[in-house]
């Protein structure tokens, strides 16, 4: 269960990097859309963490991200 957990969670994560942010293409060059952050960097920090709690707490925290992470 703890290799399908991460592996999901990798899986996310890859999707998230590959996602591409660049509200200039459609809005053009304006100084506001500089200030808007990357919508994907908080969650993909957010799935890094899981996987060094996963790593440093091992088999403890699967029922913890069971709960409502992933299979819900």
């Amino acid at each position: 269960m703890e290799q399908e957990i991460t592996g999901r969670i990798h899986l996310l994560n890859d999707y998230l990097r590959d996602h591409r942010y660049d509200p200039t293409e459609y809005y053009g060059e304006q100084d506001y859309l500089k200030e808007i952050p990357n919508p994907c960097q908080e969650p993909i920090e957010l799935l890094e963490e899981y996987i060094q709690i996963i790593q440093n707490f091992g088999k403890a925290t699967i029922g913890y991200l069971n709960c409502g992470f992933v299979y819900r």
